[in-house]
């Protein structure tokens, strides 16, 4: 008996050597699961020292070193933000930075952010920018305030169209269906500005031209974004009331009519519903 269970130890020691990276990838696994949760938190800096503790544990895997690479340069680039003087470069890092707070649904990261741009630069692109993240974060009471105090060099049809879903979201349905009744701006050929179009449509009620405008945004959208587009559509709580429709259903069938390209091609990276996902705004 002795003898079996020191067989039985020693195979388990083998075992336990000859596959070092199966254990080690076990542990690596719950590191960088902490460090995606951290990550979703916010803690940048946390969840970087657990990716690069994944990393350590399993150097091999590239899903768990591309992580590392992306979020450590994020953190650098936090730094860097910081001390940056020169207005050019800020911006420059700004826009990457939000993209990556987009692309991570950071929103609160992202609101400081875009406040500082919009301070910095009061533009058109930088209005919109910073009210459909206030949106996301549900201060409609702050969107209808920078909307309807904007210099009307700076009203577009896509500011229009938040400021309509601000007040349909504090429930002043009239006012909202007022300014979709008069927004001239149709966004033709601009899927960011469509999108937004279309979901000021929908919360006012106004069902054919939102089908209308999302099916046209849809057919604006470069072929390999658009699947990440339609499920940005699908969870967006403006589409709420006519997600059960069949004509939603059906748009949602809608195929791409533009050639594949690095971006969407329309006239601004701010009112893009993919700018989140997307760093070309940084090469501007």
């Amino acid at each position: 008996m002795v003898m079996r269970s020191r067989k039985i130890v020693v195979f388990v020691v083998v075992l336990f050597l000859a596959a070092p990276s199966v254990w080690a990838g076990n542990d690596a696994d719950t590191a960088f699961a902490q460090g995606e949760k951290l990550l979703t938190s916010g803690d940048l800096r946390a969840a970087l020292k657990q990716y690069g503790a994944a990393v350590k544990l399993d150097a091999n895997n590239q899903k768990y070193v591309q992580q590392y690479l992306m979020v450590r340069q994020v953190v650098m680039m936090q730094e860097s933000l910081a001390k940056e003087t020169d207005p050019v470069q800020w911006e420059r890092m700004a826009v990457a930075l939000r993209s990556f707070y987009g692309m991570q649904g950071l929103y609160a990261q992202a609101l400081t952010l875009d406040q500082s741009m919009w301070e910095r630069s009061k533009t058109s692109d930088n209005a919109v920018q910073l009210a459909d993240t206030l949106l996301a974060l549900d201060k409609n009471g702050e969107v209808v305030t920078l909307l309807s105090n904007l210099d009307s060099k700076l009203v577009t049809g896509a500011s229009q169209a938040l400021l309509a879903v601000a007040l349909a979201h504090q429930g002043k349905l009239e006012e909202a269906k007022k300014i979709a009744d008069r927004i001239q701006d149709s966004g033709k050929g601009d899927p960011g500005a469509l999108y937004m179009l279309a979901r000021m449509h929908a919360v006012v009620g106004n069902v054919d031209q939102a089908m209308s405008s999302l099916t046209e945004c849809f057919e604006a959208e470069p072929p390999s974004r658009l699947d990440l587009l339609k499920d940005i559509a699908r969870q967006c709580k403006d589409f709420s009331q006519v997600a059960s429709l069949a004509s939603f259903t059906q748009v949602m069938q809608t195929v791409s009519k533009v050639p594949e390209s690095k971006c969407s091609g329309g006239s601004s990276c701010s009112t893009c519903p993919m700018r989140g996902n997307c760093a070309h705004g940084a090469s501007k």
